[in-house]
C-alpha cells in the first residue's frame, strides 16, 4: 500500500502545481471535470469486469459526484472541494469492502483525491477562485 500511496500523494502534488502554475486554476470548470473523471473509474472498472450490480452501485455514487461538481461550478469551488475529499474517503471505504478496482486504485486514487480537494479548499480560502 505505500507504494500506491506514495505515488498518488506525488501525482496529486503534480497535478495541483499544473492547474496553479498553468493558469487552468482560474477556471473553475477545470476542477469541477476533474471531479466528474475521478467519479468515472469504479463505474469503468465494474463494466470492464462485468459486474452489473457493482456498475449499477458505482453509477448511483458518480451520479452523486457529479452533482456535487455541477452545484460547486454553478455556486463555490469549495462545493468541489468538498466532492474531491469526500471521494477520497469513498476511496479508503472501498478497502473495505468489494471493489471493483485493481486491489492498489482505492488507495492511490485516496491519496490523488484528497491532495486535490485540500489545495483546492486552500486555494478557495485565498479568493484566487471565485
Amino acid at each position: 500500500m505505500l507504494v500506491p500511496l506514495s505515488v498518488g500523494l506525488i501525482l496529486g502534488g503534480v497535478i495541483t502545481l499544473t492547474l496553479q502554475f498553468s493558469g487552468m486554476a482560474r477556471e473553475r470548470s477545470s476542477v469541477a471535470v476533474t471531479l466528474v473523471a475521478i467519479a468515472a473509474f469504479y463505474p469503468v472498472f465494474a463494466a470492464a469486469n462485468g459486474e452489473l450490480n457493482s456498475l449499477i452501485f458505482h453509477t448511483a455514487v458518480m451520479a452523486l459526484f457529479i452533482a456535487c461538481a455541477w452545484f460547486g461550478f454553478r455556486h463555490s469551488a469549495t462545493f468541489i472541494a468538498f466532492g474531491l475529499v469526500a471521494h477520497g474517503l469513498f476511496d479508503v471505504s472501498m478497502l473495505f469492502f468489494t471493489s471493483p478496482a485493481p486491489m492498489w486504485w482505492p488507495t492511490f486514487c485516496a491519496a490523488v483525491d484528497i491532495v486535490l480537494g485540500l489545495w483546492l479548499f486552500w486555494r478557495t480560502r485565498q479568493a484566487s477562485m471565485i
